[in-house]
C-alpha cells in the first residue's frame, strides 16, 4: 500500500516504485482505514526539506542560497548575492547591465506526505509575471524546479538567463554531449565555442568526492562563467568572441535572446516555462548521471487500465546495470532495432536475458552476426551496440 496525496488543482499523486525496466506496473485505487502517512517533508519560513535533500532560499530574491545533503556542505555558491536559478535580465547587449526580479512572494502549494512544493511569485524585468516552482518528492534525491515567465513583447535587443553558481570547489564540469561527454575546458576542439556550449540534458560539475549534476529539459546552451558578451566592439558592428576558457563552477542557462539575425518573429511575448533539477551526489559516476537524465527526460507515463489487465515483467532485461537501452524501434512485423550504449569509460559486457519478448534471433548490426541469447555482447567505453531482434 503506498500513500495518496490530493494535489490543489485536484489530481492524484503516489510514487511508482520498481516498475521494471520497459514494463509496467499496475496500481489500483482503494479506500484504506489505515492511519495518514507521517510526512518527511519540514518547511522554515524559507527552506523545505524531504530528509534527503535540504533546501534554502532567498525570501527577497527567491534564488536558492543553501543546498545540501545530509551533510554540512552547501554545494551553493552565489553570483552578485544570489544563488542556484536566479534571474538575469539583459536589456540590450551587454551582460554587466543584468537585471534581476524582485518583490518575491512565497506560497505552499503542496505539503506531503508525497510531494511538497513551494511557489515563488516574483515582479521580474522584461516579463509580466515571473514564478518559480520548487518541488521535492518523498525519499528522492532531486530538486525539481520550474521557471514559468509570461514574457513581454520587447522588440530590442534582450536576454534571459537563469544563473547557477555552485560551490567554488567544483569546478570540474562534464556536459552531455549525446552518447559521450564534454569535460569544459579541456575537451573543447581548438576554435570551439566559448561564450556557450551545448549539453543535451544536463551539466555535472564536481570535485574529487562531491557534486552536482543540473538537468534541463528546454534550455541545452550553457554559459560556462559569464552570461554572454554581444556588444558590437569590432567596427561598431560584430562581437568579440572569447579566445581563452579556464575551469569554472558558475554556470547561466541561456534560456532567451533576440540578439541572432533570423527569420523568426523579433520578440518572444507569452508564457514559456524552463524546467530543471539538481541532484547533490558523491563521486561522479557516468553511468549514474546517464540514467537520471533519463529518468528525468523520459518519465513514466500513467494509463486507465481495465480492472483486469495485467502487464507483463517488461520486455527483456541486460545482465550488466552499467549498459543502457537507449532506444527500442520498430521494423516491420515482430522485428525491431535495439540500441545499447555503455556511459562507462571503460568496456563492459552484458547479456540479453529475454522476459516478455522471446526472441527467434539476435543480430549485431555492426557485424551482422548472430548473437546466441546467453552470450555475452561487448560494448566499447562510451561506445554502442545495435541489435536487430526478431520474434
Amino acid at each position: 500500500i503506498f500513500p495518496v496525496q490530493k494535489l490543489s488543482d485536484g489530481r492524484l499523486a503516489f510514487i511508482a516504485r520498481d516498475v521494471p525496466p520497459l514494463g509496467a506496473m499496475v496500481y489500483t485505487l482503494v479506500e484504506s482505514r489505515m492511519p495518514p502517512a507521517v510526512s518527511p517533508f519540514v518547511f522554515s519560513e524559507n527552506s523545505v526539506s524531504n530528509g534527503k535533500i535540504h533546501v534554502t532560499w532567498d525570501a527577497r530574491q527567491g534564488s536558492i542560497l543553501r543546498l545540501r545533503t545530509n551533510g554540512v556542505f552547501n554545494f551553493a555558491g552565489k553570483f552578485r548575492d544570489q544563488g542556484l536559478n536566479s534571474y538575469w535580465y539583459v536589456p540590450g547587449l551587454d551582460p554587466d547591465d543584468a537585471q534581476t526580479n524582485s518583490n518575491v512572494t512565497v506560497s505552499v502549494v503542496e505539503k506531503g506526505p508525497v510531494l511538497a512544493r513551494v511557489m515563488l511569485r516574483a515582479e521580474a524585468p522584461g516579463a509580466v509575471s515571473f514564478e518559480r516552482t520548487l518541488t521535492l518528492l518523498a525519499d528522492s534525491d532531486l530538486l525539481h524546479i520550474e521557471n514559468t515567465v509570461d514574457k513581454k513583447s520587447v522588440r530590442q535587443k534582450e536576454a534571459l538567463h537563469f544563473g547557477f553558481p555552485f560551490d567554488s570547489t567544483l569546478r570540474h564540469s562534464t556536459l552531455d554531449a549525446g552518447y559521450g561527454t564534454l569535460r569544459y575546458p579541456d575537451g573543447q576542439l581548438p576554435g570551439s565555442n566559448l561564450d556557450y556550449l551545448y549539453g543535451r540534458r544536463w551539466l555535472d560539475v564536481s570535485s574529487q568526492d562531491k557534486g552536482v549534476q543540473c538537468l534541463w529539459i528546454e534550455t541545452p546552451l550553457a554559459e560556462p562563467g559569464a552570461m554572454i558578451d554581444e556588444r558590437r566592439t569590432i567596427d561598431d558592428t560584430h562581437k568579440v568572441w572569447k579566445t581563452t576558457s579556464h575551469p569554472v563552477a558558475t554556470w547561466f542557462s541561456y534560456a532567451m535572446n533576440n540578439y541572432w539575425h533570423t527569420n523568426y518573429k523579433a520578440d518572444q511575448s507569452g508564457i514559456a516555462r524552463f524546467r530543471y533539477a539538481l541532484r547533490p551526489h558523491g563521486m561522479y559516476d557516468a553511468v549514474e548521471v546517464e540514467k537520471k537524465a533519463d529518468e528525468f527526460t523520459q518519465p513514466l507515463v500513467a494509463l486507465p487500465l481495465r480492472a483486469d489487465a495485467r502487464p507483463g515483467s517488461g520486455l527483456f532485461q541486460l545482465s550488466n546495470p552499467r549498459v543502457m537501452v537507449t532506444s527500442v524501434t520498430p521494423q516491420g512485423k515482430d522485428t525491431f532495432l535495439v540500441r545499447l550504449f555503455n556511459p562507462d569509460p571503460s568496456a563492459q559486457t552484458t547479456a540479453f536475458r529475454p522476459g516478455v519478448w522471446q526472441p527467434v534471433t539476435l543480430t549485431d548490426q555492426r557485424t551482422g552476426k548472430a548473437v546466441a541469447a546467453d552470450s555475452e555482447i561487448q560494448v566499447a567505453g562510451m561506445g554502442i551496440v545495435t541489435l536487430l531482434v526478431k520474434l
